[in-house]
């Protein structure tokens, strides 16, 4: 979450390859998707849905 979208996206380039992040370990700087949301709240359950959705996946198998 954060409220400066693109400054984020080059916080995540600037650390590929420094082990002691995960964007850097998994050169993870390429926005796939996002989301806007009015509230921080909001931003956040929303976040936790899409997190345990894999999860989920897994306990059904």
């Amino acid at each position: 979450m954060t409220n400066d979208l693109a400054s984020r996206i080059i916080e995540h380039y600037l650390n590929r390859g420094h082990s002691k992040t995960l964007a850097g370990r998994y050169f993870c700087y390429h926005l796939i998707y996002f989301e806007e949301h009015h509230t921080a709240m909001g931003a956040i359950e929303r976040e936790k849905e899409i997190k345990i959705g894999p999860v989920l996946k897994k306990k059904r198998s």
